[in-house]
């Protein structure tokens, strides 16, 4: 099984933790992980190199390449652009691969997720719910799928086939590097059409925690997504939690949090280092104002900020 990771120094550490415990599932299988880097400091290399203690698992770093194109992020660090490079620096003879954003938690065993069937498609990547407005932002039609990337499976015969990596440098030269969600939206774009839709419990996002599920649907201000079944059963038994931003919700670094997997991402995090990061949070004035507001009003307004606001923002920043 053949795991990608991609991390620059901010994230080094909360990468480390989702690493132990992608490791701790996987005793017996045999493991080869490959991390993308952007000057990651040594300490953080020396703690990661010393989970690597079982002769099934391998550890392989590979630097982040040049890209001759003036990047921004809207979303994340810039090292999360390596991972649409991997094929530029992973030995040839690796032709499947599971990308993993750093802040997961790995839950369950990967190999239900590891001999999923693509068919035709490039990828298999979970939904995410935005409204319209971010398609349009992105250029496509309202019956277009939109991604998150935190979690893929890549074929790489078919991203060679298909000259994937020449159509995303096209792309991000025709936008001169900005594209709105980032790196996501470039494979938001890309694989309309191309991606193997995967069971939210693969990638469950911690917006699914803070919300009831149709409370949800009206935040994001989406008429279809996954059922609510699925949904809950992501909730239940998620086989990888995914600490996406949330301002109702702090992860479980950030002071204040009270993700049901906070704990669990403690513990694993004091079994590698002497004591628990607590980051200060930017802030917690949309959290207050939205529990102070009766719950539809709170609803509603936050949808409008979401749905609506958000996005007119991001066309006006270009």
């Amino acid at each position: 099984m053949n795991i990608l990771y991609a991390s620059d120094d901010g994230f080094a550490r909360i990468m480390s933790i989702s690493i132990a415990t992608l490791l701790k599932k996987h005793m017996e299988d045999e493991i080869n992980i490959f991390i993308i880097t952007s000057n990651i400091s040594e300490k953080y290399i020396k703690v990661i190199e010393g989970l690597f203690n079982n002769p099934k698992h391998n550890i392989f770093w590979v630097s982040m390449p040049e890209i001759d194109i003036p990047l921004e992020t809207d979303r994340g660090s810039l090292a999360q652009y390596g991972r649409l490079f991997f094929d530029r620096l992973i030995p040839e003879n690796i032709q499947r691969l599971i990308y993993l954003d750093c802040d997961t938690l790995i839950e369950e065993n990967l190999r239900e997720l590891w001999v999923t069937d693509l068919g035709e498609n490039t990828i298999g990547i979970a939904r995410d719910a935005f409204s319209d407005r971010y398609k349009k932002l992105l250029g496509l039609e309202k019956d277009s799928e939109l991604f998150n990337s935190g979690v893929m499976i890549i074929d790489r015969g078919s991203w060679n086939e298909k000259r994937i990596e020449d159509r995303i440098i096209d792309l991000l030269t025709e936008k001169r590097g900005r594209i709105s969600q980032g790196d996501q939206g470039v494979i938001d774009i890309i694989f309309q059409n191309d991606a193997k839709i995967l069971d939210p419990k693969w990638n469950s996002m911690s917006s699914y925690f803070d919300f009831t599920y149709d409370d949800f649907l009206k935040y994001r201000q989406v008429k279809e997504f996954y059922s609510k079944q699925l949904i809950l059963e992501a909730i239940q038994k998620p086989a990888i939690v995914h600490f996406t931003s949330s301002f109702l919700n702090n992860r479980p670094w950030i002071f204040g949090s009270t993700h049901r997997y906070k704990n669990h991402w403690r513990r694993v995090e004091l079994e590698l280092y002497d004591n628990n990061q607590t980051l200060n949070p930017k802030s917690l004035f949309l959290k207050h104002l939205y529990n102070r507001l009766p719950n539809k009003l709170a609803i509603s307004f936050f949808g409008f900020l979401q749905g609506r606001l958000r996005p007119v923002v991001k066309r006006i920043k270009g």
